[in-house]
């Protein structure tokens, strides 16, 4: 009895000290210099200085809520990250990029944050979410949290900093929140491995894992997986995680979570990503290998589960699956589709994946352009997303290039190749490395005539037929274009730089300096 007394003594010692800390951080917050961001009724985020009224900056729930947040995690998370803030960013991570390809399992993220004392969750992996989220924000004093201003890459974003020390600190005793927040920040696969995340546990009786440990052990490995083939389609490089070390399952298409059938999807996909990469890289792709990996991507296709294919106003993460989908046809075909080989213009095998790269790029485009109607600016579209468009745009100036030549039309290349360049000057604001891939490709342009300043700027909305022919089967509204591209051709250059130009040209991309930028790591 007397132990139990002292129990609940040191239980209720505890509370107070909770409490008390609770109180004093509480007192600081309010008596503070500081100012805030606060959402009110219509979700928007408002600042309200020190100076403020308080029934602007507080609440009865947000004084709770706050107390209940620094017993959990303790006062200076909430003090450098209002709670208010923090929902704003998981709000962008979750309906943006959560399901690109998955990394979070999110009920056990949410049932740890809540409980405070989870496997799953930690301040850690919490704040390399929101450096994530804060790339997309619409607001560009959020952004300048995890983005450094262009110019002044010496000095790292306060919330980036935030995480990266919290990272530092977490890789002592590491975990399996440590491998996703390197996944958000760099990169993972090697500790992956080292927490034997690459084998298959369900099947040992003695080996104390829960189905709820299984299944975020197969997310984490696979989201590594999915990111690891990315960068190595990226940067033209072999692979870290090679298939044959791997003896777990594979995502399961068939289950009933959303969220597992997006990610199996993904895996999918980009093993076959992987596998194209490994034959372009080593010049090995020839026809046979064409004709095998075009029947292998349109069973992809065709296996898809129906509350994963794409549809208009689909879920951000469905674009983009699509789009990769349609990149990787580009990448298979590209090098065999004869731009700018003359010899190449009247082979059969040539003229189809010359019309394979077109078809894609036009899909992308329009993607692109739904994007925008359904779901606001293109910069909260993952990182991978401007290398597809990129590449989109790159077929579009070497069969623009070819036609011009030809005396043939050009009206629907143009009118998407617009879109691509609107999306990627849409998209500097979160990708640092966007604003020079859009310069590189009106640099091209230019070099190859493609199309003067004056008729570039034309608007789009009397030039959207090209829709209903390349990509019938997407049915989206009118997305008319401005004319902020009319800096298109600001350029000065030699023409005789254009007997030297060779396509395919995104050798000029890989800017290993910029490569942290791709996938809004």
């Amino acid at each position: 009895m007397a132990t139990e007394v002292s129990g609940m003594g040191i239980a209720k010692a505890a509370v107070s000290t909770a409490g008390s800390e609770a109180g004093e951080s509480l007192i600081t917050r309010l008596c503070g210099a500081q100012g805030r961001l606060n959402s009110k009724n219509d979700g928007q985020l408002r600042y309200f200085g020190p100076t403020s009224s308080l029934h602007l900056t507080e609440s009865v729930t947000s004084i709770f809520r706050y107390c209940n947040d620094v017993a959990k995690f303790g006062a200076e998370l909430e003090k450098d990250i209002p709670w208010a803030m923090q929902q704003y960013l998981l709000d962008l991570y979750w309906k943006y990029q959560h399901n690109v390809l998955l990394i979070i399992h999110k009920e056990a993220f949410l049932a740890g944050m809540e409980s405070g004392q989870s496997p799953y969750f930690n301040n850690c992996l919490l704040l390399c979410i929101l450096v994530s989220a804060a790339r997309i924000s619409d607001s560009p004093e959020i952004r300048a949290l995890a983005i450094a201003e262009e110019g002044n890459t010496n000095e790292t974003p306060i919330l980036r900093k935030r995480a990266e020390e919290a990272l530092e600190k977490d890789l002592l005793s590491p975990s399996l929140t440590t491998i996703q927040s390197l996944i958000l920040l760099s990169n993972a696969c090697r500790l992956a491995f080292d927490r034997g995340l690459h084998q298959e546990w369900s099947h040992l009786p003695n080996s104390q894992l829960s189905p709820v440990d299984l299944e975020v052990r197969r997310v984490i490995f696979w989201a590594c997986f999915g990111f690891d083939r990315l960068w190595g389609v990226y940067l033209g490089r072999p692979p870290v995680i090679k298939l044959t070390d791997v003896f777990l399952k594979r995502p399961d298409p068939a289950v009933s979570s959303w969220d597992l059938k997006v990610l199996a999807a993904w895996v999918e996909l980009l093993d076959l990503a992987g596998q194209v990469s490994e034959k372009l890289n080593t010049n090995t792709c020839f026809q046979d290998q064409i004709d095998y990996y075009m029947v292998a991507l349109l069973k992809w296709e065709s296996n898809l589960d129906p509350t994963i294919s794409w549809f208009p106003n689909a879920p951000p993460g469905l674009y983009q699956l699509r789009m990769q989908h349609s990149a990787l046809v580009i990448l298979l075909n590209r090098h065999n589709a004869g731009f700018g080989n003359a010899d190449k213009r009247n082979c059969p095998e040539s003229n189809t994946s010359r019309r394979n790269c077109v078809e894609c790029a036009l899909l992308i485009a329009n993607l692109v352009q739904d994007y925008s109607l359904h779901h606001g600016n293109p910069n909260t579209l993952m990182g991978s997303a401007l290398y597809n468009i990129t590449m989109a745009a790159t077929i579009f100036v070497a069969d623009i290039a070819e036609k011009n030549r030809q005396n043939t039309s050009i009206t629907k290349e143009l009118t998407a190749l617009t879109a691509c360049l609107e999306a990627m000057k849409k998209m500097e604001s979160a990708e640092i490395v966007a604003r020079n891939v859009r310069k590189i490709v009106q640099t091209i342009m230019r070099v190859c005539g493609v199309q003067n300043q004056g008729d570039f700027a034309t608007n789009t909305s009397a030039t959207r037929s090209w829709q209903a022919g390349a990509v019938a089967d997407l049915q989206t509204a009118e997305v008319p274009m401005n004319s902020t591209e009319r800096d298109i051709m600001d350029f000065n250059f030699d023409p005789s730089m254009l007997d030297a130009l060779q396509f395919p040209f995104e050798e000029v991309l890989m800017d290993p300096l910029s490569a942290n930028d791709f996938l809004q790591l």
